[in-house]
Parts: structure tokens; C-alpha cells; sequence
């Protein structure tokens, strides 16, 4: 089923403009709940709001559900982990404020149980326990199904690293000789290997290591 998501990574403007510079809290929660409200008079519920658990808004993780369900979302993810898209100078800051630790049991189940009195659906997402090479059935699946383009019509790997300057593999202009070229050709190959390339180890469990491994 396709869905829009809605990134929303706080339940107020202080923090949400902190961490999304550049961003209004009021905009986009208007153009939210209009979007909603459209989804459900047109009885398409395909919207999902989305969240990234970390430092500056963990004190506040209790008030995620209530926002979802005041701007007529049914379903909320969290992310646990942040992701550096391919960047060290972002790794090196997102350790930081990765609070996948402090981020128990106790805590994903109080969340729920606030989802449901709420009739939002609440679910958690781990990016680093989301792939790994011990099979193809477990590979990242980007490579082989689908691509992610940049508004430039630059191709890049996927949404999670999503800078065409980060890393990029051709042109969108010809998405057909670009999906059976030999760098994508390369690129499937190395996961089928289980040599990972660094910039997708993120995403795979132990850092992408070798099969078998």
C-alpha cells in the first residue's frame, strides 16, 4: 500500500524548529491535518507520521501519540536510531544524540498503550538491525527493487542516504540504462557478496560485515 510520510520529529515548535532548521511547526502541522482531513473525506487512510527518537525530544516522547491523533494521523513510527547518510562529520554528531539505549521495553510498550487509548497505531523502526548478510532474503532490497531520485534527476541509492553529493549513481533521464548499468550492476553485486560498501553499512547488522561472518 502507498503511503505519504509526514516527518515530525517533535510535539513542539521549540524543538521541532531546533532540530529541522529552516522548518515552521505551524505550517506544517496545518498542512498536515489538512491532508488528513482530506485522506479520511476521500476514505484513503495513507498517511503515516514519522518521527526520529533522539536527545533533544526524548523528554517529550509521551506527547508523539497525542500529537499524531490531534492532526488526524492513525499511524506513527518512531525511529530508535539516526542515520549519517554516508557522512562521517554526521556520524560523528548523531553519536551524540542517539538514544537507541535509554530506549527500553517498557518505554516502546507505554507508547502503544497510548497509541491505542488514541486510535493511533504505534511502531518502532531500528536501522541498524534492519539488514543483514546472512542470505539475500535479509539484503538491503533498494538495490534490486527500486531507486530514490534527487529533484535534480540525479539517482542515488536509496531515501536514506538521499544526497545525490553524497553518492550518485546516474541519471534519471534514462532510468532504463541507468537500472542495468554496470555501476548498478557493481552495486548489486557487492551486497550479493556481503562486501557491503561503507556508505551502506548503517543499515546493516554488525557494520555489513562478510557472510558468514
Amino acid at each position: 500500500m502507498c503511503e505519504v510520510h509526514i516527518s515530525i520529529d517533535a510535539p513542539t515548535k521549540e524543538t521541532f524548529e531546533a532540530i529541522r532548521h529552516g522548518s515552521k511547526f505551524e505550517m506544517v502541522t496545518k498542512n498536515a491535518r489538512l491532508l488528513n482531513d482530506y485522506a479520511k473525506s476521500v476514505g484513503k487512510h495513507r498517511t503515516r507520521m514519522w518521527g526520529v527518537v533522539q536527545r533533544s525530544m526524548f523528554h517529550a516522547l509521551d506527547q508523539m501519540p497525542k500529537l499524531a491523533a490531534d492532526l488526524g494521523f492513525a499511524r506513527l513510527s518512531l525511529s530508535l536510531d539516526l542515520n549519517d547518510w554516508g557522512q562521517d562529520t554526521w556520524r560523528e554528531f548523531n553519536d551524540t544524540q542517539d538514544m537507541q539505549d535509554a530506549f527500553d521495553l517498557d518505554t516502546a510498550h507505554r507508547l502503544r498503550a497510548c497509541g491505542e487509548e488514541l486510535g493511533v497505531e504505534v511502531t518502532f523502526f531500528s536501522l541498524d538491525e534492519k539488514f543483514d548478510t546472512s542470505s539475500p532474503e535479509t539484503l538491503c532490497h533498494w538495490p534490486f527493487e527500486r531507486l530514490y531520485i534527487a529533484s535534480d534527476m540525479r539517482v542515488v541509492p536509496c531515501c536514506m542516504i538521499a544526497n545525490p553529493d553524497v553518492m550518485e549513481i546516474g541519471s534519471a533521464y534514462d532510468i532504463g540504462a541507468m537500472w542495468n548499468s554496470q555501476v548498478m550492476r557493481d552495486f548489486r553485486g557487492a551486497h550479493l557478496s556481503g562486501a557491503i560498501p561503507d556508505i551502506c553499512k548503517s543499515c546493516y547488522k554488525h557494520g555489513g560485515g562478510s557472510a558468514g561472518e
